[in-house]
């Protein structure tokens, strides 16, 4: 919780740092899952959610608890089922 602010503070400058700097530094948006194994796994990411959403508000936010079913079609060729998960679409990584 404590660095959800600056998390989400970092995503927008890293949105907009190819332009700003005009290169390509290697960003791109391609979304985070946390699978959860269990029914406890998947009430904790629910209890984060609902605190981080209380914390920034909704609009802030793209997370979203999934299904079993919606996080086995996001993890498409997995090997095994999972209870569900959280997925944060608009999330990112830099491979420079």
């Amino acid at each position: 919780m404590r660095e959800l602010e600056l998390s989400l503070e970092s995503l927008k400058l890293w949105r907009r740092i190819d332009a700003d700097l005009g290169i390509d530094t290697g960003y791109r948006t391609c979304g985070i899952l946390y699978a959860d194994d269990d029914a406890q796994a998947l009430a904790d990411h629910e209890c984060w959610l609902a605190r981080a959403i209380a914390l920034v508000g909704r609009d802030a936010l793209d997370s979203r608890i999934t299904s079993a079913d919606e996080t086995a079609a996001l993890m498409s060729g997995a090997a095994r089922r999972f209870a569900g998960g959280i997925y944060t679409p608009g999330d990112g990584r830099a491979e420079p």
